[in-house]
């Protein structure tokens, strides 16, 4: 009898120990992240501004790679897969089936760049105006040509990725998915 109790103390002592390390432990613990905010439908994390934000100085970097002094038009890389919703690759999609039989069609811009010509390519000022889920719109200063001309872009979450929607070209007030609409409508 005497034994056990000598166990049972031992067992309640090592028990008191033990519950004491874990207790100094948590207070010199260093305090826990914040958890990240939540789709409450997914479980998945919300973005952040920052995230888009990158996103867009990523796309806008490739597009000045692409765009180089040195290459000819029809060397141009396609970034529109890379970079694009699937709504708005299949409205360009729709354009160019309606000009496949015109001499002059709609692009005669480019929106990557938002003109004809290039030089000195580059994109900065981005900001991220708002961010609702699935949806964003950043602005931009897009410098060609020793011309600047505000764009603001309208993104999509698709397949985790941040794509783009619309450019809409401030200093001209000209969205160019809308026009691209209008333009196969009238067709």
């Amino acid at each position: 009898m005497k034994k056990h109790l000598v166990i049972c103390a031992c067992a309640v002592a090592l028990l008191c120990s033990c519950q004491q390390a874990n207790r100094h432990a948590a207070a010199s613990a260093p305090a826990e992240e914040p958890a990240i905010a939540t789709d409450s439908v997914k479980g998945s994390p919300q973005p952040t501004t920052s995230e888009v934000e990158q996103r867009v100085k990523t796309i806008y970097d490739d597009v000045a790679r692409t765009y180089g002094n040195d290459v000819m038009p029809n060397q141009l890389k396609d970034l529109a897969p890379l970079y694009c919703s699937r709504d708005w690759n299949q409205t360009v999609a729709a354009v160019n089936e309606a000009d496949k039989d015109d001499e002059i069609g709609f692009f005669e811009a480019d929106y990557w760049i938002m003109g004809q010509d290039y030089q000195d390519i580059s994109a900065d000022n981005i900001l991220v105006e708002s961010l609702h889920d699935k949806e964003a719109t950043a602005t931009l200063s897009l410098h060609n040509s020793g011309n600047t001309t505000r764009v603001k872009l309208m993104l999509v979450l698709e397949d985790g990725q941040w794509m783009i929607d619309d450019f809409i070209d401030l200093d001209h007030d000209s969205d160019w998915k809308q026009e691209m609409k209008e333009y196969i409508a009238d067709k």
